[in-house]
């Protein structure tokens, strides 16, 4: 599931989660929802961005690998599967210099900077 509202994904994700429970055959029911994480909105200036050379696609992937987490490969065995993650050191994610420092990254690429 998901919704551009995290409120509203929060109160249906719950009774989804609910009612799946109790459809008999069905054990061990959960969800990976997390609620308790730090929210950003974020606008971009696209007349700035591309000023630089920096699509708005680049700044999303940044930010990404930077706050979220990403699979960057997928380890078989006979009866298993193991994704492997790509995560930054959470002591890098949270605060204002976190976001700063991803930021300026992004610049950096950016085919008019230095």
């Amino acid at each position: 599931m998901n919704d551009a509202d995290a409120g509203e994904l929060a109160h249906w994700a719950a009774l989804f989660l609910d009612k799946i429970k109790t459809v008999p055959g069905i054990a061990d029911v959960t969800t990976d929802q997390l609620n308790a994480g730090p929210m950003l909105d974020i606008t971009i200036k696209r007349d700035v961005a591309s000023s630089y050379g920096i699509l708005p696609y680049t700044i999303d992937n940044t930010l990404d690998d930077a706050f979220g987490q990403r699979i960057v490969s997928t380890m078989y065995t006979t009866l298993q599967q193991y994704h492997v993650i790509l995560e930054v050191n959470p002591k890098f994610q949270y605060g204002p210099e976190a976001l700063n420092r991803h930021l300026c990254q992004i610049i950096e690429r950016g085919s008019r900077c230095r």
